[in-house]
């Protein structure tokens, strides 16, 4: 077990909770989740990886660490942390915070609760599924923003598929090298805000893209994708897509689809760095936003 090893995070957080004073006051949830930011401080500050070195060259406290590990209230004097009117942690903004070492799984033991993690532009390092299936116990998330992190996997985690609440997802410029799998997207019919850039999928757009019927931004530049424009023919997407940016692609080929013409709120539309052939479709002019 990993409490037996009294270096672990996992123990080091279970020490302080054993001479936290303060946690003598709390309801039995209450001590669950401050176990649970016990074991994010202490996996996450100043830990030693290869690819944090790689990054940065050197570890890095935290940039603030306010309250953190203190006896004041986390819902209160904790950065990064909010509560809801019970009590219970329903957002953690750590991003761009020098977390190093691996983020823990344990945070799914709030998930009740949790409904938004920020962790972007962090040096941790979560490779495979061992350190990235917790994402999928995250159920009640509306936020996830693990964008330039070390999240790494064989393309897009498939845990991911399980969050049917995302409104917003944030995977962009991480470690997944390797196809979008067809189910990825097939259940997140509130999904508004998606971002994937960054990565290296090397496969097509996958068919199921047309379940996002709420998707009104998509952002998937430099991401080695392949196929065409497709899914621009599906009129599932007409209504809601307002701006959609695919550059620096250049296995992503063929013309751009007429049908990008009914696309009635399309603010914005970025197609650079493709090769891309053909006419420029007339229906363009159709575009009033």
């Amino acid at each position: 077990s990993v409490l037996v090893d009294a270096t672990s995070y996992q123990s080091l957080a279970l020490d302080w909770i054993k001479n936290d004073y303060s946690s003598g006051t709390h309801s039995h949830d209450r001590v669950v989740q401050r176990f649970v930011l016990g074991c994010i401080f202490f996996a996450t500050y100043q830990v030693e990886t290869p690819y944090a070195l790689q990054e940065t060259g050197y570890i890095f406290p935290w940039y603030n660490q306010t309250g953190w590990l203190s006896s004041a209230d986390e819902c209160i004097g904790w950065h990064g942390i909010t509560c809801d009117n019970q009590g219970l942690v329903s957002e953690i903004h750590l991003a761009k915070n020098f977390l190093s070492g691996r983020f823990p799984p344990e945070v799914a033991m709030i998930k009740d609760s949790l409904v938004r993690l920020d962790l972007f532009r962090n040096n941790f390092h979560n490779p495979g599924s061992e350190w990235t299936d917790f994402l999928g116990d995250l159920i009640n998330l509306q936020e996830l923003n693990i964008g330039e992190t070390g999240f790494e996997y064989n393309g897009i985690p498939p845990s991911i598929r399980k969050l049917k609440n995302l409104v917003h997802l944030d995977i962009s410029y991480c470690l997944f090298f390797g196809p979008l799998r067809n189910n990825i997207f097939a259940n997140m019919p509130n999904l508004e805000y998606l971002y994937i850039g960054g990565n290296s999928f090397d496969s097509p757009i996958p068919p199921n893209f047309i379940n996002l019927v709420s998707l009104k931004y998509f952002y998937a530049e430099f991401t080695d994708l392949t196929g065409d424009l497709g899914f621009f023919q599906y009129p599932q997407l007409q209504s809601e897509l307002h701006e959609v940016w695919i550059d620096k692609n250049p296995k992503l080929t063929g013309n751009i689809p007429p049908q990008v013409g009914g696309y009635t709120n399309l603010a914005s539309l970025s197609l650079t760095d493709l090769d891309l052939y053909g006419p420029i479709p007339s229906q363009l002019g159709d575009l009033d936003s």
